[in-house]
């Protein structure tokens, strides 16, 4: 693996060193190998460490990328997703077509798989990664989530929750959407793989010989549409640490060692007058004369918990950047602070993100805060795309060119 991909660090300059370091081409050859030169960027992409549009700006100017690239492509389906969780809000969270019929999916992550404990090399090793990285490349979470769908017939959904807890690049519609594509919710058929597979593309550690994935792909079809349950294969467990834990608010010791605030004090608000609220997903160092507020709602993290590392990679950030850290029932708090500052102004970015969508819609209300929109680098068809081919032909079409 390469070593930029060992560890993810929040200092601006380590981003900086990260987009320097992307390979446009390397990336259209290697992309699809577990050790192939992927770019790293999806945590700061979803933290919003620097809006996409920028970074496609500076990736067009250094490496001529336009929409022949794949990189260009895979961003694309980023914008692509965001488009559909625009449309469809909430409904992301639901089957956008039917499930296969006659299958009882389970609600519960078995044990074996929490564990990493499945007896087949490919998962256990995934899920060893995740937990310890907090990252998984694009084709072992593909594999994942295969398995866990239709070789151990796990509903689409708690798998989909558990992945996005512990990614650090976790992003609800590139992860849900993703699942939904695996799981043919969202697809015309179920993505699955084989042992072949994931020879082809991953070290022989990874690899899944004499196991029940090591047969044709007409035989795991028939499995994915039968009730059938893959066995799983007895062994010692791999992972010996308990499973990591998702927390609804961030542990005890990080609220003390960022000294996260419960309501902003006025007082510190005297002689500013411009206020940018930082939420998690917009975690760039604003330019100009801004108090720099970060926020958390409770609301959001009670329906999705992280891991204690996503936490912490967040907040490290947010307090590199911000002079406070607000966490609270965003609506009692951040909403009386506008109101009853007037001749204060207020910044803030949108996000599709459930309850800062709607706390943010009701901030635009205020003459005194400034809403910017979701930032996109392609355009956004106004009618929602069934699938990413009429998606990516609406927007690359000689009518329709990237935005600048």
């Amino acid at each position: 693996m390469n070593k930029l991909a060992v560890f993810f660090d929040t200092d601006q300059d380590f981003f900086q060193q990260r987009l320097n370091q992307v390979k446009v081409d390397r990336y259209e050859k290697t992309r699809n190998s577990l050790d192939g030169s992927v770019t790293y960027l999806s945590p700061y992409i979803t933290h919003g460490f620097e809006a996409l549009p920028a970074i496609v700006r500076y990736l067009k100017m250094k490496h001529s990328l336009n929409t022949k690239h794949k990189l260009y492509a895979e961003l694309g389906w980023r914008e692509y997703f965001q488009h559909v969780w625009g449309h469809l809000g909430n409904g992301i969270f639901e089957d956008i077509r039917p499930a296969i019929p006659g299958i009882s999916y389970s609600s519960e992550m078995p044990l074996d798989i929490l564990t990493a404990n499945t007896g087949i090399a490919t998962i256990d090793r995934s899920i060893q990664m995740l937990y310890t990285l907090g990252y998984l490349h694009n084709h072992a979470r593909m594999w994942l989530a295969s398995y866990c769908v239709h070789y151990r017939k796990i509903a689409w959904l708690p798998a989909a929750q558990w992945l996005y807890g512990h990614l650090l690049d976790g992003d609800l519609a590139s992860n849900h959407l993703s699942w939904q594509w695996v799981a043919r919710t969202f697809s015309s058929k179920p993505y699955l793989f084989n042992a072949a597979n994931v020879a082809k593309y991953a070290s022989v550690e990874w690899h899944c010989e004499n196991t029940p994935i090591d047969t044709t792909y007409e035989v795991l079809e028939n499995l994915a549409f039968s009730p059938d349950v893959m066995p799983r294969i007895p062994r010692a467990t791999l992972l010996q640490d308990p499973v990591p834990e998702l927390f609804t608010t961030p542990p005890t010791d990080l609220v003390e060692k960022f000294a996260l605030i419960k309501k902003v004090d006025p007082k510190k608000l005297l002689g500013k007058t411009n206020i940018a609220l930082i939420h998690p997903w917009n975690l760039k160092d604003q330019e100009g004369p801004f108090f720099q507020l970060g926020i958390i709602d409770l609301g959001f993290h009670q329906r999705f918990a992280w891991s204690r590392k996503r936490w912490e990679f967040v907040l490290t950030r947010m307090k590199h950047i911000c002079r406070d850290i607000l966490i609270a029932d965003l609506s009692t708090t951040l909403i009386p602070l506008i109101e009853q500052n007037p001749h204060l102004n207020f910044e803030i970015t949108q996000t599709y993100n459930p309850s800062y969508f709607e706390l943010i819609k009701r901030l635009e209300v205020y003459e005194n805060t400034l809403v910017h929109p979701v930032p996109r680098f392609l355009d956004d068809p106004e009618n929602l795309c069934p699938s990413f081919s009429k998606f990516w032909q609406q927007v690359t079409s000689k009518n329709s060119y990237p935005r600048p």
